[in-house]
């Protein structure tokens, strides 16, 4: 039987839009503010000791500095450049893997505390380092010649089994004699089966250039810290030398994209493309990976990433990326295991207890994440990264002091490390100190360097302005910003939150007209078609900017030659527009276009998806097709049913949700109310509300505006000579979600109060599961039982407190501030394992309960 089709392609598409952003938009290795990143699944029930895959066998080859015996203190640089060298070459094999210098230089350390233990200190590393193999070697002169000499030692018996020289004319024959040593090594080290791959790829075939490889290599230590500006820097006087440098160029494509410079980035992933015989296999691997990904969408990159960790099991970089796509999609415990495989792989790669560590913090572990970054730490003591990430994980956690800290010393190490940088400048911002604020905005605008960096200080300048009421100031930089040749989405929407919020109507309408002409304008010059049409679309849905002029132009920019999703994405706003415009069948049809028939597997690889850019389009598309139409009911069920079967939780209290909205079009109420009680989700008139109030000059999260430890009567409140009285209020949707922006209004740098009482007949353990944006305090009984600041969006089940309920009446207050953003929460009650709990009751807090707590 074929259903109407047109809420599954609704839910297909803005996943899968939503989804595609995530995997685009991210930097390398570490967290950024984005509200892309999808948050929330239940906890692991396992631990992680124990893997299901490990990896094959392999010879793990310890390769120590080289001496440099030429009396020429300017080739120092070749006692790690060779390593570096020598490391490249033989890691080609997928049966010899290379023990991290990084992580040698620290055993010797320690071992170097107590040196008479030891006869041999490099044997001695190498057996902590698990390695079977070593390698320790010189360089020296002999006349005109550069000679290199290797030893490879057995480390289980200490004796040496292999020596070998190889002397060329000079320095610049270099690569040549890696090349011939690397050789000599593998023929000794590979069995003959191992022997019949195909040949590794000499060093000279990637660069001839010793300037190129040396910018090279410094750009690396970079990457690998995190630090993006330096690591661009010298990746581009890496291709200065050498034009064919291909891995260079790729680097800098990813480098680029992460920081949303898009022409520039596809500009070197073209050359990258140009000349990828020249990249090692692995990183043409990777760089096919990488196209698949811009191009197919995120299915076909995911189900390829999948593949090639499976067929190369030992590439570590490979399935660091697969583990960080399952965080990203919130399978926290697939990301963990990798993650873990990895670390198998590769004891040595520091940077993967980063990883380990945000996979923890976004299931509101935050002891455990914190516990992976002291690991972190501990490997890297002089890198700004790890204190950056702790100061980030203390920051999601509410902790604004202790984040601070970590962010400081990230700064003494490197004072101009963006990320830490604008982190401060967030928290000055939202406790409302402005002379630090200020200061730290102007260390902003110091790094422009990199575009991401540019664009952060602007978005701060704003936000700074509107936060301490320097309208005039905000009022003069965002018509600057709107008259530049490039407009930023991010502009046009905080123009307009900005007029809105002072009632300027006028100024909204004018904003959102000219940026309309301005991506109309982009479009007819074939300007960056990808990037204009997508902010088009967004656009559309976000402003409801003249939905019948918007159809109109969306229509025309159609591009057929574009891969399947970015179709999809214009179809369904069309879709959503033409519902809007009342063109209800036509609506339908742009939906059916929309429609996928791998939907169902597209739900259940992701974990959940924000509220803002998912789900309430989801709704509001509903709502024009569900008085009378089975369609969306249907679909309902059959959404619960792969919630069910898959185990996901946020999959089933979305489709009950879905089934709540479809019975209170109907007139359903008692049907309506069934689903929320399964889910766990108090209706939303059972919520009482205060606010807001203004936070523009102080912490509106820790300022007390009532006795947060002692709400017993629901009385007015009065702050700044205005009367704050509770009341009962509606969104007029049966999402889950209550959206403050429409319970409260205005409500931009603002703190809320949202209280109910919850009944229970005995005492018994429960989940408080709540998620907000931006920042949340949960009080039961009067207690403070969780605090956090949200880093990234709000999503279903983003935090899981276990609580006891005690018998009778039990209390529960949020208290609730915002920034100039979305303002929101989801809340249930759930037993252990995500399900609503049959005898819990829900009560306004003006209205008696049963009994009450017992304390």
């Amino acid at each position: 039987m074929r259903l109407n089709i047109f809420i599954t392609s609704v839910i297909w598409i803005i996943l899968s839009s939503a989804i595609m952003q995530s995997c685009n938009n991210s930097q390398p290795g570490k967290i950024k503010l984005s509200q892309d990143y999808s948050n929330q699944s239940d906890k692991p029930k396992t631990t992680l000791s124990t893997l299901q895959i490990y990896p094959k066998e392999q010879q793990n080859i310890a390769i120590f500095k080289f001496k440099n015996k030429t009396n020429q203190p300017s080739l120092d640089w070749l006692q790690r450049g060779l390593v570096d060298l020598f490391s490249n070459e033989l890691s080609q094999s997928p049966f010899l893997n290379i023990v991290n210098l990084t992580h040698l230089n620290e055993l010797s350390n320690e071992i170097k505390k107590n040196p008479k233990a030891y006869k041999d200190i490099n044997l001695a590393v190498a057996r902590k380092s698990n390695a079977q193999i070593f390698l320790i070697g010189r360089y020296y002169y002999e006349g005109d010649s550069l000679c290199i000499d290797v030893e490879l030692f057995n480390v289980n018996s200490g004796k040496l089994f292999k020596m070998e020289t190889v002397c060329g004319a000079g320095l610049e024959r270099i690569f040549s004699i890696v090349g011939i040593l690397s050789n000599r090594l593998r023929n000794t080290l590979l069995n003959q089966d191992d022997k019949k791959m195909t040949p590794a790829q000499d060093f000279t075939e990637i660069t001839n250039s010793l300037d190129a490889f040396r910018c090279y290599s410094k750009a690396m230590d970079y990457y690998d810290q995190f630090i993006w500006d330096k690591a661009l820097e010298f990746l581009k006087n890496a291709v200065k030398y050498d034009t064919t440098f291909a891995i260079a160029y790729f680097k800098l494509a990813q480098l680029e994209f992460s920081n949303k410079n898009h022409e520039v980035g596809e500009r070197y992933l073209a050359i990258a493309e140009n000349l990828k015989e020249n990249l090692t296999p692995s990183d043409r691997l990777a760089l096919n990976l990488f196209i698949i990904r811009r191009e197919k969408g995120f299915e076909a990159h995911f189900k390829a990433l999948e593949e090639a960790v499976y067929d190369n099991p030992s590439n570590v970089e490979l399935r660091i990326d697969l583990a960080r796509r399952y965080r990203h999609l919130g399978f926290f415990d697939k990301a963990l295991e990798h993650f873990e495989i990895a670390l198998d792989y590769d004891p040595s790669r520091k940077s993967i207890y980063n990883d380990i560590a945000y996979a923890y913090m976004f299931i509101g572990d935050y002891p455990s994440a914190l516990r992976s970054i002291d690991r972190y730490l501990q490997l890297s003591p002089n890198e700004p990264n790890p204190f950056d990430s702790k100061g980030e994980i203390l920051l999601q956690s509410g902790n604004f002091k202790e984040a601070k800290n970590e962010f400081e010393k990230a700064l003494k190490i490197y004072p101009d490390f963006n990320n830490s940088i604008v982190r401060t400048t967030e928290i000055n911002i939202f406790t409302g100190d402005k002379k630090e604020s200020w200061e730290f905005i102007k260390r902003l605008s110091k790094i422009e360097k990199l575009q991401q960096g540019f664009a952060d200080f602007n978005h701060y300048r704003l936000i700074h302005y509107w936060k301490f009421g320097e309208f005039d100031k905000f009022k003069k930089q965002i018509s600057k910003n709107l008259n530049k040749k490039d407009i930023e989405l991010t502009d046009i929407f905080l123009a307009a939150d900005f007029y809105a919020s002072i009632d300027d109507s006028v100024n909204v309408t004018s904003i959102y007209k000219k940026a309309f002409s301005y991506f109309k304008n982009q479009l007819d010059n074939d300007i960056d078609y990808d990037k204009n049409i997508n902010s088009l679309r967004i656009f559309t849905l976000v402003s409801g900017y003249k939905p019948r002029e918007c159809i109109k132009y969306l229509k025309q920019n159609i591009d057929t030659k574009k891969n399947a999703q970015k179709k999809m994405d214009i179809y369904f706003t069309l879709g959503l527009l033409s519902a809007r415009a009342k063109q209800l069948d036509q609506a339908k049809k742009y939906f059916e276009l929309a429609n996928l028939p791998n939907f169902h597997n597209l739900l259940k690889k992701i974990r959940n998806t924000n509220w803002n850019n998912t789900w309430k389009y989801v709704f509001e598309s509903s709502q024009y097709f569900n008085k009378g139409m089975p369609a969306s009911y249907l679909q309902a069920e059959m959404l619960l049913n792969i919630g069910k079967e898959s185990g996901r939780k946020d999959l089933e209290v979305l489709a009950r949700m879905m089934k709540a909205q479809y019975y209170k079009q109907n007139d359903l109420p008692g049907k309506m109310e069934r689903e929320f009680n399964l889910a766990g989700i108090p209706t939303e008139d059972k919520w009482l509300f205060l606010g807001p109030f203004s936070s523009s000059n102080i912490n509106g999260f820790d300022f007390k505006y009532i006795r947060e430890d002692d709400v017993n009567s629901i009385h007015d409140v009065k702050h700044n000579n205005i009367t704050y009285r509770w009341h009962h209020a509606d969104d007029r949707l049966c999402d889950g979600y209550i959206d403050l922006k429409t319970v409260l209004g205005k409500s931009d740098w603002k703190t809320a109060y949202a209280l109910i009482k919850v009944y229970s007949p005995d005492e018994k353990k429960a989940q408080i599961r709540v998620s907000s944006r931006k920042a949340c305090k949960v009080f039961l009984n009067d207690n403070q039982v969780w605090r956090h600041y949200n880093l990234y969006d709000d999503f279903i089940d983003q935090d899981i407190i276990t609580v006891v309920l005690h018998p009778g009446e039990n209390k529960i207050l949020l208290k609730l501030a915002n920034n100039s953003n979305n303002w929101g929460y989801y809340f249930r009650i759930t037993d252990e394992n995500g399900n609503g709990i049959n005898d819990l009751k829900y009560y306004p807090a003006d209205e008696p309960t049963k009994g009450l707590a017992l304390n």
